[in-house]
This record gives C-alpha cells, sequence and structure tokens, in this order.
C-alpha cells in the first residue's frame, strides 16, 4: 500500500495496531488493468468478507502512485514493479495474503529473430523475474 507520506503513515500506524478492516476504511485509487476481470486483491478480500472504499479508478500503476502521492488517497500496487515510481511516498505490505498472479507475453512469430524485440522480451522477463532475496 502507498499513500502520501502522512497519510500513508497514519495508515502504517493503523495498519500495526489494528484490525484488516481499519487498514481497508481508507479511500483509495483503484487500478483496474484492461483485460484482467479481478485483481488479486480484490478476490483475497471478497474471501475475508472485506470491502474497501473506492474514490477513483485509474488504468494503470503509475497513475494510481501519482495520484496516492498528491491525495489523502492510497493505492495498492506491486511491490517488486512499482519500486522506483513509489520514491517519495511510504509503503507498508497488505495484512492478508495476496495470491500471486502470471504475467505472460505474447508475439508474432516473425518477430522471434528480430534482435530489438528479444532485447525487449529480455527485459521484460527480468523486470518480472522473482527475487531470491
Amino acid at each position: 500500500v502507498v499513500g502520501h507520506v502522512e497519510v500513508a503513515e497514519a495508515q502504517a500506524a493503523q495498519h500495526c495496531s489494528t484490525d484488516q478492516r481499519r487498514e481497508v476504511a481508507a479511500a483509495r485509487v483503484r487500478v483496474v488493468l484492461p483485460g484482467v476481470p479481478e485483481k488479486p486483491i480484490n478476490e483475497a478480500l471478497r474471501a475475508l468478507k472485506v470491502t474497501r472504499t473506492v474514490a477513483t479508478l485509474v488504468s494503470g500503476f503509475a497513475t494510481a502512485i501519482a495520484l496516492a502521492r498528491t491525495s489523502d488517497l492510497v493505492a495498492s500496487v506491486p511491490d517488486h514493479h512499482t519500486s522506483g515510481s513509489r520514491q517519495g511516498t511510504v509503503s507498508f505490505p497488505l495484512p492478508w495474503p495476496v495470491p500471486d498472479f502470471l504475467v505472460s507475453m505474447m508475439w508474432h512469430p516473425r518477430l522471434e529473430a528480430d534482435l530489438a524485440h528479444q532485447w525487449l522480451r529480455d527485459r521484460v522477463r527480468t523486470a518480472c523475474a522473482i527475487r531470491q532475496n
């Protein structure tokens, strides 16, 4: 969870000292990804019978972080893929387990041998690799 420094610090204090329902009470930015029917976080919350207050919907993590940084909203974003974008915010882990999700790549067969496309696929694989530390 990320947010403006003061808001996120307050949420972190609530997160550490209260139950899951207090954490989800903050108004938040919800990321709706094209082609993805439901975020894993929402699935996990549904299983816990917990709902969140959504103030606005955006189509990407960068936009969610920008809104959280400049407002009283918070956003749930993947830690590994947004570390550079979260500079200037306070982050803390969600207080419930969230299932992993699959990131896939597809390309036309004619691009298989294209050097620039190979380079791009390698960068995507590296960015999506599971951290070993």
